[in-house]
């Protein structure tokens, strides 16, 4: 028996150390939109693209498991080895077909392919290439056929405008009678390029919607859950079609029981996975917890060095306004200093400006006294010429 070491703790702390950084780098990104670029131009989703994607892998996951007990039910039941290779077939093919229309990049895109893949297979089985391709088995897989194309409508018609639902069912219908399945193989023409001519746009493309790191990996985790689940049971289907080409009919029998008996072994070696993608969401568990520790611890740093900032800004604004305010005493004493003296210089000169005017003003009147006295005795002295009986 195939059995998985256990890994070392270490390296599962570098798992969650990445794990978180991914988480870390995608709370920096820009917002992701809630629609594809295809589902909004339809105009007729009313839910989002991830809410979308989930519906559609619930019900990819429901129809398989509907066409694998189907088609065990038709080769328990049958005698006829061409019948039970038939059932094999359907089953073997037709679940890989269903998968890849699944996982369309866009869930639009996507749940269309369902929708237009089991209304090809229904018109397959009931009036198609395969209608008697189970003999008298063949009215059960026409009534599983119709069950799984009513399923993909009722989907459809849940998340759709109904008003617009029956314009996109008649192109359905249209493309599945133009490309019909021809044989158990289930090879089929993608309708990628007629829903981007109906909607003008390509979903394979940039349609399709760039999510957030935490729902690709969360779409991861559900792939890697059905591809665990469907493999072993895809090679067992697969070894059994091959031996059925080499072996007559009572050796294929023969090998079955083999293979059946190594079943258990595969079914260990899907527990073990099973068991690595708990473990991976453990992981993703404990990688958000212990970011949002360190986040408690950074916000908690970041306030403390904000207040010893804020303190450190007012000490500094202290200082600079004790260091004006001494500036500013030591400006003022200078400005009366330098004031008492101009007034002291303005006294002085003043006091110098005044003697100067009385001196002048003395000198002046001296002159004009002199002046004055002239003009006396000059008048005096005429006078006394011009009086009568003058000896002169």
């Amino acid at each position: 028996m195939l059995r998985i070491a256990p890994r070392p703790r270490h390296r599962f702390a570098a798992v969650s150390a990445m794990v978180g950084a991914a988480v870390i780098l995608a709370a920096g990104c820009a917002s992701v939109p809630e629609q594809t670029s295809f589902m909004e131009q339809s105009e007729q989703i009313e839910t989002t693209a991830w809410e979308l994607r989930l519906r559609v892998y619930d019900l990819g996951t429901d129809m398989a498991a509907e066409i694998e007990r189907t088609a065990d039910g038709i080769i328990a039941d049958t005698d006829s080895p061409e019948v039970a290779r038939n059932a094999l077939m359907w089953k073997a093919n037709a679940i890989p077909v269903l998968y890849r229309a699944v996982f369309q990049p866009d869930p639009l895109a996507a749940l269309i392919e369902i929708t237009v893949f089991s209304v090809q297979v229904e018109r397959f089985f009931a009036d198609g290439a395969g209608r008697d391709v189970f003999g008298p088995h063949q009215s059960r897989a026409v009534t599983v056929s119709r069950q799984l194309r009513q399923q993909s409508v009722d989907l459809a018609r849940q998340v759709t405008n109904s008003s617009e639902l029956p314009d996109a069912r008649e192109v359905a219908q249209s493309w599945a009678e133009a490309h019909p399945i021809d044989d158990l193989s289930f090879t089929r023409r993608s309708t990628v390029a007629l829903w981007a001519e109906q909607v003008g746009a390509d979903p394979q493309g940039g349609m399709a919607m760039v999510a957030s790191i935490d729902e690709s990996f969360q779409d991861l985790l559900e792939r890697l859950k059905i591809y665990a689940a469907e493999m072993p049971k895809q090679a067992r289907w697969q070894a059994q079609l091959a031996t059925a080409d080499l072996m007559a009919n009572e050796d294929v029998r023969l090998f079955l029981g083999d293979v059946e008996s190594i079943e258990a072994e595969i079914d260990t070696i899907a527990q073990r996975f099973d068991d690595f993608v708990l473990m991976v969401d453990a992981m993703y568990a404990e990688a958000w917890q212990q970011i949002s520790v360190e986040r408690v611890a950074a916000m908690a740093d970041v306030d403390a060095q904000r207040v010893a900032t804020l303190d450190q800004l007012a000490r500094e604004r202290e200082i600079v306004l004790a260091a004006l305010a001494s500036e500013r005493e030591v400006i003022l004493a200078e400005f009366d200093t330098r004031s008492g003296s101009m007034l002291n210089d303005s006294e002085a000169l003043a006091t110098r400006l005044i003697d100067h005017l009385i001196w002048r003003l003395g000198q002046l009147l001296v002159v004009l006294l002199v002046i004055g006295a002239a003009a006396v005795w000059v008048v005096l002295r005429y006078g006394r010429r011009r009086t009568p009986g003058s000896s002169a």
